[in-house]
């Protein structure tokens, strides 16, 4: 799922601060039941109807849970949903973050709350834990860092950064790249929507010290479209790698830069290369990414002789269309990728990597069936697996315990 707003699709986290019912401050603590002692991961996922959209939260003991229903899940009021260090942290429809703790009994209980609404700040899916005393969430409507206290749920201070290059569009970057040293890489774009504008190069990158509580504009344009997917190898390098949508600014404007992907080598991140997804995967428009480790890398690419007669003429319905696959690949050679089997195509919007301990998962929601969100298992070889299924679309998957 891409966690912010385009007219494609409903923009859900707005349309869940408008709908869901609040829950008041003095209402007896809710629990979430979980299965025991041992691992506990959560899920949180949104149903959505004609008419409204529900998050849920929920927890499994494994990810190898098979088919899950909601009867055990509490409703959330509000959108991004973290975790660390044995608890859960999911923004409500008041601008606060709600903390839920682990019981004694393997239960999520309702704990502290921290407001952000006298900042006016829109929690975004961009937060990022340093410790257990320092967080960074970035605010969605604005260029600035929120730095908070996890333990005990109070803002510490924000740090803005100064850039009217590009006022007129709205930031977005959620993946925070650990470099050492509590140094963190975080991948910036730039877009207008409303306009159906991208800056010309659509990235930049922000370097923030989580110790000295400092953020610099590193660079001004890696040099692909839409570089807010990336990673750090196990040998040091920094890939940045395209967002999908890329491709609907590329389609309007040719002279937006195709989806590649750039490395970055050395403490100074000198850039050091890199990979046309286009022509790993077949000529096709590609995005996303996700790494698996050994220089195993994800991504998708549109199938564009299956897309329907309405998305083949309409840029929005092409991201829509379940003809996006699966492409497995290598970042060390010019190898082409290969198509993953056992799982079908599926919208742009809904496709999502997870990585959990040593093993690599890819989210596969039905936006076009059932309305659920299947986990597939993605080996290094061979055919994915599927693991989990939930109904809604599953927008987070965290391990607690």
């Amino acid at each position: 799922m891409r966690n912010f707003c385009r007219p494609i699709v409903p923009c859900v986290a707005i349309a869940i601060f408008l709908s869901t019912p609040a829950c008041s401050s003095n209402e007896a603590a809710r629990a979430i039941p979980g299965e025991g002692e041992g691992s506990l991961y959560v899920l949180a996922t949104s149903v959505h109807t004609p008419d409204i959209t529900t998050r849920y939260l929920t927890t499994v003991s494994s990810v190898d849970a098979g088919d899950l229903d909601l009867s055990n899940a509490v409703e959330l009021p509000g959108g991004p949903v973290f975790a660390h260090n044995g608890a859960v942290f999911a923004a409500t429809q008041s601008q606060s973050i709600v903390r839920f703790d682990v019981d004694e009994d393997g239960r999520l209980v309702e704990g502290l709350t921290m407001s952000v609404a006298g900042l006016g700040v829109e929690p975004s899916f961009g937060n990022y834990f340093a410790s257990d005393e320092r967080a960074f969430l970035l605010d969605s409507s604005s260029l600035r860092f929120v730095v908070w206290n996890p333990s005990t749920m109070e803002i510490i201070t924000t740090l803005d950064v100064e850039d009217e290059s590009l006022v007129d569009m709205e930031p977005y970057g959620d993946r925070f790249i650990e470099l050492g040293d509590g140094r963190v890489l975080l991948p910036l774009w730039w877009s207008d929507w409303n306009r159906e504008v991208i800056h010309p190069f659509a990235s930049a990158l922000l370097l923030l010290d989580t110790e000295s509580l400092t953020v610099e504009r590193f660079v001004e344009a890696p040099g692909c479209s839409g570089t807010n997917w990336g990673t750090r190898t196990e040998n040091g390098d920094v890939w940045l790698v395209s967002d999908a949508w890329s491709w609907f600014f590329k389609w309007i404007d040719e002279s937006v830069p195709a989806s590649c992907g750039i490395r970055f080598t050395g403490t100074e991140l000198a850039q050091g290369g890199s990979i046309d997804l286009g022509a790993k995967v077949g000529g096709r428009p590609a995005g996303y990414f996700g790494y698996a480790g050994d220089g195993l890398a994800y991504t998708v690419a549109l199938h564009q002789e299956e897309l329907s007669s309405e998305s083949a003429e309409d840029l929005y319905s092409r991201f829509n269309d379940p003809a996006w696959y699966v492409y497995r690949l290598s970042l060390d050679d010019d190898a082409p990728g290969e198509r993953v089997p056992g799982i079908d195509g599926a919208s742009a919007n809904y496709v999502v990597f997870d990585r959990l301990e040593d093993r690599f998962f890819v989210r596969r929601y039905d936006v076009n069936g059932q309305g659920r969100t299947t986990l597939f298992e993605l080996p290094s070889t061979g055919a994915a697996q599927p693991v989990l299924t939930i109904p809604g679309e599953l927008f987070s998957l965290e391990r607690v315990l």
